[in-house]
């Protein structure tokens, strides 16, 4: 009887030893075979970085839902944890203002925090141009932006590059050849400071080239002082020096092909000038005059 009782006290206590042992175990917790992360609890974050974001308002979503707002470059992270094995698509809900961005490795299968998605944001492209005008017709200017993407242009009025330029690049429109015998140049060319928006204030505007006048004055006094004038306009003082000649140069210049004519209109205190053996005047042949002699006496 007392070793039935035995037996049966012994097989109790070895059936409670089981059930301690079985409940002396460590709760199992999530793994990563890939990744490089724990995760948090059960779950995994979904990320990456962005890069070039400039606007505001840039909005992702993480299958669907999750939104997440960011205002910079830099990592992310979305709020909610995924478990292994589960799916991830991030996506682009809303685009930024003047840019849109785009999605690198947006999809997967959870194997640990994924730190892997790129978010790569560009301004949008806006065209550049504006008007031309005075050109002749029949001719061209040739116009570049920043450089490059050359713009044939053979008549008056409007014009736009080809190539757009990003929200928040520069421009600068520049004249790489003008139509002979004229002289093309720009205004607002750079603008303020960046596009933000299509550019329509360009002014290109062509004229003939023009030719300055002058030469120098030999023999004039120190104190001395004398007027010329070229056509009969464009009064000019001379003022006398220690050198020997003296330069000047009319402030208003000629087309080519244009007759010129330099005169004395003033003659200096005790002096009398006037334009050596005929070289005051002649016609404008494309290039700057710079031979006409003066001589006082």
């Amino acid at each position: 009887m007392k070793s039935g009782l035995k037996s049966i006290f012994g097989l109790q206590l070895l059936a409670a030893a089981v059930v301690l042992a079985g409940c002396s175990g460590l709760p199992a917790s999530s793994t990563s075979t890939g990744g490089s992360g724990t995760g948090s609890g059960t779950g995994f974050t979904i990320g990456g970085t962005v890069t070039g974001l400039k606007g505001t308002g840039l909005v992702l979503q993480d299958n669907g839902g999750d939104n997440l707002t960011l205002a910079s470059v830099g990592s992310f992270a979305f709020p909610t944890t995924l478990a292994t094995g589960a799916n991830y698509a991030v996506t682009v809900l809303t685009q930024p203002a003047h840019q849109t961005c785009v999605v690198g490795a947006g999809t997967g299968m959870v194997t640990g925090n994924v730190t892997s998605v790129t978010l790569t944001c560009t301004g949008t492209p806006y065209s550049v141009g504006g008007t031309v005008s005075g050109l002749p017709s029949g001719t061209n200017v040739v116009l570049q932006d920043n450089g490059g993407n050359d713009l044939t242009v053979n008549a008056n009025g409007l014009f736009t590059f080809t190539q757009q330029v990003n929200y928040g690049s520069t421009y600068a429109v520049t004249v790489r050849t003008s139509p002979t015998g004229q002289t093309c140049t720009v205004a607002n060319g750079t603008g303020t400071g960046t596009v933000t928006g299509t550019v329509t204030s360009v002014a290109v505007t062509c004229a003939p080239t023009l030719f300055t006048i002058g030469g120098n004055v030999q023999g004039l006094n120190s104190a001395g002082m004398v007027t010329l004038q070229d056509n009969g306009s464009d009064d000019l003082i001379v003022t006398g020096t220690n050198a020997f000649r003296v330069p000047f140069t009319f402030a208003t210049g000629l087309a080519d092909g244009t007759a010129y004519a330099v005169t004395v209109s003033t003659q200096p205190n005790g002096q009398t000038c006037r334009a050596f053996a005929g070289s005051g005047s002649g016609m404008v042949n494309g290039a700057n005059v710079t031979n006409v002699l003066i001589l006082c006496q």
